[in-house]
């Protein structure tokens, strides 16, 4: 199974029994026409935008993980900043995150839909059931990454789950 470079990814994946491997991006479509890998973990827009579909047979929708992005300023780049300036850039970047989410899943929406449709790869969205099993499955992992980073920072993340 081809991950994204991530610790996280390579011992979840480790953990559900699969052979992770984190080759460059670049290098999926080839590896898998080769059949150096069985597939792959990506999102649906990579899947649809590289072809990795015409490569796969079988494609499950687990929404297993979540790919998110961070905006970060030095503390003291961000203090020097006048106050207008602080509410207006932490403004701008609340209407663009919303923005962005409502774009993405709308974009996601159309690209599961061209891949259910597709007759080069067969689709398989999990059951309330089945999802429910993950998440158990992978409560190891959790525990683990909640060790390492502290329960408090942990206890937002389940925030963001339940939203």
């Amino acid at each position: 199974m081809r991950v994204m470079p991530s610790e996280a990814l390579m011992k979840t994946f480790d953990h559900f029994g699969g052979i992770p491997k984190p080759f460059a991006f670049n290098e999926v479509y080839e590896r898998l026409s080769e059949g150096a890998i069985d597939g792959t973990e990506n999102s649906l827009t990579n899947i649809y935008s590289k072809k990795f579909y015409r490569q796969q047979a079988y494609m499950t929708k687990s929404n297993h993980n979540y790919l998110g992005y961070a905006i970060l300023m030095d503390q003291t780049v961000w203090d020097k900043l006048p106050i207008e300036y602080q509410t207006a850039i932490e403004d701008a970047m609340a209407e663009t995150t919303m923005w962005l989410r409502d774009h993405v899943n709308e974009l996601n929406e159309g690209i599961y839909e061209l891949l259910k449709e597709s007759d080069q790869i067969e689709v398989y969205e999990l059951t309330p059931e089945e999802k429910q099993q993950w998440k158990e499955a992978v409560l190891p992992i959790y525990e683990y990454y909640e060790r390492q980073i502290g329960e408090d920072l942990f206890e937002k993340v389940r925030q963001l789950q339940s939203e």
